[in-house]
């Protein structure tokens, strides 16, 4: 069990690296006034970057047991689905992601949220709590 929430959280590591390193399907243009930049896609810049740091903080108590590492765990799984799903659905980003990037954002998600699930186990459980 120890050693499927490893590796659970080795793919979610891998495919969230991959969602960074997988190029755009085609270029986009985008014009905007220096004076007035939207918002939006840097927006969605600086929150891909906060679920980085918080999945790369939560892959380590996860690997190390320590007792935070569930809970930060669950909420990066909330952002990186979240994030998953706006590049699934945003008309923007949409045409410019490639599929490939979109796959490995959701199994990134799923991968560490069954990691997530399997720190609820009772061998798991036992783990996190002499880790403290």
């Amino acid at each position: 069990m120890i050693r499927l929430l490893r590796i659970s959280v080795s793919v979610s590591l891998v495919a969230a690296l991959a969602v960074a390193v997988i190029p755009f399907d085609r270029p986009h243009v985008v014009t905007f006034s220096v004076a007035t930049p939207p918002a939006a896609p840097f927006l969605v810049v600086l929150g891909a970057l906060v679920i980085v740091v918080l999945l790369a903080i939560s892959a380590y108590g996860l690997l190390r047991f320590r007792h935070w590492a569930p809970r930060l765990a669950a909420l990066t799984v909330v952002l990186l689905a979240a994030l998953a799903t706006l590049l699934v659905v945003a008309p923007d980003l949409t045409s410019v992601v490639s599929v490939a990037a979109k796959s490995m954002a959701l199994l990134s998600a799923i991968s560490l949220a069954l990691a997530v699930v399997l720190t609820r186990t009772r061998a798991a459980k036992e783990l996190f709590r002499v880790a403290l």
